[in-house]
This record gives structure tokens, sequence and C-alpha cells, in this order.
């Protein structure tokens, strides 16, 4: 490749044009695939952030593009194919199926990038509404962004949908990863009376209250390191049998267990004797 091609013709074509229609931004240049990937760039990351790569034609070093797209986290994997299918797309815009299939994948990358910023810098609802005008969606109001979004994904939520899942999911997990941690079997909630609709709209310290009732129906110490393995097996038991059978302790509920066990395996012996005696 010509070594003054900054990483690809893409790219390379992208910056360029997006330095010199800053002036025209309702232009079809300005407002062209690949030169509004270029704005979205600069929104999530700054514009010194992908400029000054460009200018000192920095690719793989410190302070580079790859280093900068990478610094909220982006997987090398993906950057990578961020790269390629903006190339791919470059070579193949007369090709509808190609094009559209890389289309698609780069709006995609583009909302992993924003929502990797969000669990690094505080994320407001203005920010969502103005990174959204750099994706092709319904709202899409600029003639020429609009042509391409009826050409490749005409009529399609699956844009925004897929923003505002990624936004969610980075924004709350912290609490999601709590809720995880926290969270007991579904049916250990059920057996005290709670449905699986009531305990998914719980905050988490109302789950921990729950979970203590739970624990302590069944007989098991809170402070107990190995409490979810003795849920495990009393839930088992209740289900058998109906009724809680714990001592708090592991080694007694195990022999209770097995003399219960122990008496019904006896109680067919019996049974089994008796009908062929």
């Amino acid at each position: 490749m010509d070594d003054s091609i900054f990483v690809n013709e893409a790219i390379d074509y992208a910056i360029k044009t997006y330095m010199n229609n800053k002036t025209d931004p309702e232009g079809e240049l300005f407002n062209s695939f690949l030169v509004v990937v270029i704005r979205a760039l600069v929104f999530i990351y700054g514009e010194l952030d992908i400029l000054n790569p460009y200018r000192t034609k920095n690719i793989k070093g410190l302070g580079g593009l790859d280093s900068n797209l990478k610094k909220y986290g982006l997987e090398d994997t993906t950057l990578e194919d961020f790269k390629t299918r903006l190339q791919v797309f470059y070579q193949n815009q007369n090709n509808d199926e190609i094009a559209r299939e890389n289309f698609i994948a780069i709006e995609r990358i583009l909302v992993i990038m924003f929502a990797n910023r969000a669990k690094h810098v505080l994320l407001t609802q203005n920010d969502v509404s103005d990174f959204k005008k750099y994706l092709y969606t319904s709202e899409t109001d600029n003639v020429y962004r609009k042509n391409l979004y009826d050409k490749y994904t005409p009529n399609s939520m699956m844009i925004e949908h897929f923003l505002g899942f990624k936004v969610y999911e980075a924004t709350h997990d912290l609490i999601f990863t709590e809720y995880k941690e926290n969270l007991l079997r579904m049916d250990a909630y059920k057996i005290l009376g709670y449905n699986e609709v009531d305990i998914i709209k719980m905050k988490p310290e109302q789950i921990a209250e729950i979970n203590s009732k739970v624990y302590n129906f069944f007989g098991i110490k809170i402070t107990d390191q190995n409490k979810k393995m003795r849920l495990d097996s009393a839930i088992t038991y209740y289900k058998k049998y109906g009724r809680a059978l714990t001592s708090g302790n592991g080694y007694v509920d195990m022999v209770l267990l097995a003399s219960v066990l122990a008496t019904a395996l006896m109680i067919m012996v019996i049974v089994g004797i008796n009908l062929w005696g």
C-alpha cells in the first residue's frame, strides 16, 4: 500500500474529506457514510484523537489512532474488523449486498465504541441524543443520510434498539453485577410466595432482605459461607417432602436427609417383599 495512505484508502479518504468539508455541514460529501463515521469517532473520542494521528501518520504508536480508539476498552479484534469493513465498504459501494452488510456492521461497532465510553465517562441523555445524529436511524433528517438509511435499513429500528441495549448494559453494569451475585434460585423465592416479576423489579437491597427471609425459612445461617449449597439441598428436600427440614448445620442436614431416604427405601423393600411373598 502507498505509504502516503493513512491506515487504508477508506479511512484516509474519509478523514481528508471530513477536514475539507467542515464548512458545509449539510452538504453531500460531509454527509456521505464514511465521513459521517469519522464525525461519529470525533464525537466519541474528540477531534484531536482522530486528526492528530492522521497528521503525524501515527497508527500503532503511543497516541496513534489504534491506541486512541482503544482507550475506552475496544477489543483489538473489533478494531481490526472495523478498519477492514470500512475498506470493504469503500471498495464495494456499487454492490448493494456487500455494502449493506458492512454498513450495518460498522454502525454496530460505532455503537459499541460509544457504549464503551459510557463505562468511563458520565453519560447524559443529551449525549445519547447527540450521538444518534451520527447514526443512520429512522430519525435521520439529512436528505443524503436519509437516502442511505432507506437503501440499507428501510423502516428498521435495529440500530436504535442496539444502541438502547448497549447503553443500558454499559450504564447498569455495576448494578447487574451486584444483582447477579445476590440473586438466589427463583424457586426459593416462589416457596415463600414471591413471583419472578416481583423479584426482577426489586432493588439489590430489597433482594438482600428477601434473601434473609429465605435462609431463615430453611434454617440456614446468613453468615454460612456455604449457604447457597445448603439452600440447594434444602429446596430439594422441600420439594420432595413439602416442608423444610434443616438444622442450619450442613453435616447434620446430610445425616437427617440420609436417614429419611434410608427409611423410605426400607419401606419400599418391605412393601416389595409383601407383594412378592
